[in-house]
């Protein structure tokens, strides 16, 4: 339980631990420096259960917090619950029952997005994952939407032997995503419960999501991310369209942002390094158009070059083929699109015909029956 300055939901938090239906645990709580209070509910709930262990921090760094609590725990899974949010009585009872008794190395469960008592909603971005376990080449699926490495649990030596740890950048630092695919592919036996237990609190102004000053993060986060890929020699393409998605969902998500003007030339920087390793087939292949645009946009080198009208830019060879590749995308996809509408203004004359004789045929029917009826009074 790695804490800073969260006194709000401090005690919302350790108690939903502390009152866990499985009790043979121990409660690691690792604070960097907090100045609020924090501490001292920790300290408070740490005299009333011996479970609760306090260590501190000397870095405000959420990876160097979750690596000192790991090397500290004893315990054979290490679970994950950050001090904003807080956790199912029944959550770590259900996981371990995932483990079918220890043999599986990463048990995890859905989660809620909590806004506050009268509202929260399930996720719903992890579908159709099997009850038995499996891994990540079988069901790329569990990639799927938020990293969410808190709603799991990881068994220690499995952590251990394959030398997982977390990045140790500065404050939150978005490490939970080279934490995951790092987890994942390394893991032979994963089991999922598509059944909420953990309360990720959406609306803590101070999280990283939402406190985000460095525009850059997410694309430094997202180059990692394809570090870990490289380092595991990955090449399923299932598993590489699931980093992609949420690179673009990162890209569009960013040039919305208020302040993506005063970091433009910087994040489209951040853009270009990470669309320039991806694999430009599965972009062609299985993404959108809107994804499809974005790819040839940013990966061009024209837009990160700052310069003036009557500047002279001298490309690469590498450059001048990224540039017609662009052209030749924009220009298959006008054409495609020109020939869809075509094919439309065709399907739409014969539906125009159509519809004008079934007018006809209800006219003609309407009145026959307006006949019928004069007759009928007549009669």
């Amino acid at each position: 339980m790695p804490s800073l300055n969260v006194k709000e939901f401090m005690e919302e938090c350790i108690s939903s631990v502390m009152n866990q239906s499985l009790k043979n645990i121990e409660i690691i709580c690792v604070d960097a420096g907090s100045t609020d209070g924090t501490l001292e509910i920790i300290n408070k709930c740490a005299q009333k259960d011996s479970r609760i262990k306090v260590f501190h921090s000397d870095k405000k760094s959420y990876g160097y917090q979750m690596n000192l609590g790991i090397s500290k725990a004893q315990g054979d899974y290490i679970g994950i619950v950050e001090t904003d949010d807080f956790i199912d009585e029944k959550m770590y009872e259900t996981l371990y029952d995932l483990t079918d008794n220890g043999s599986v190395d990463i048990a995890k469960v859905n989660f809620f997005h909590f806004y506050d008592e009268s509202s929260k909603r399930i996720d719903s971005s992890k579908k159709n994952l099997p009850e038995k376990p499996f891994t990540i080449y079988d069901n790329a699926d569990i990639l799927n939407g938020h990293p969410s490495i808190w709603a799991a649990i990881y068994k220690k030596s499995f952590l251990m032997e394959n030398n997982i740890t977390f990045m140790e950048a500065p404050g939150g630092g978005w490490v939970d995503n080279p934490f995951l695919f790092e987890t994942f592919l390394s893991a032979n036996t994963i089991t999922y419960k598509d059944e909420p237990y953990y309360y990720y609190r959406e609306l803590n102004p101070s999280s990283s999501t939402n406190d985000m000053k460095d525009l850059t993060l997410p694309m430094t986060r997202m180059m990692d991310n394809l570090d870990v890929i490289e380092q595991y020699s990955c090449h399923d393409e299932d598993i590489l369209a699931a980093l992609y998605v949420r690179i673009f969902w990162h890209i569009h998500d960013l040039v919305k942002k208020d302040s993506f003007k005063s970091q433009e030339t910087e994040v489209l920087e951040g853009f270009y390094n990470v669309l320039s390793r991806v694999d430009e087939d599965i972009i062609k292949k299985r993404f959108k158009l809107k994804d499809q645009k974005a790819y040839y946009k940013y990966v061009s080198p024209i837009g990160i070059l700052d310069f003036d009208d009557n500047d002279s830019v001298e490309l690469s060879k590498n450059d001048y083929e990224n540039i017609l590749k662009e052209n030749e995308f924009l220009y298959e996809r006008i054409n495609a699109l020109e020939n869809q509408n075509s094919e439309l203004n065709k399907k739409n004359k014969t539906l125009k015909k159509e519809n004008k004789k079934l007018e006809d045929k209800i006219s003609e029917f309407k009145s026959r029956k307006v006949i019928k009826l004069v007759d009928k009074f007549k009669s």
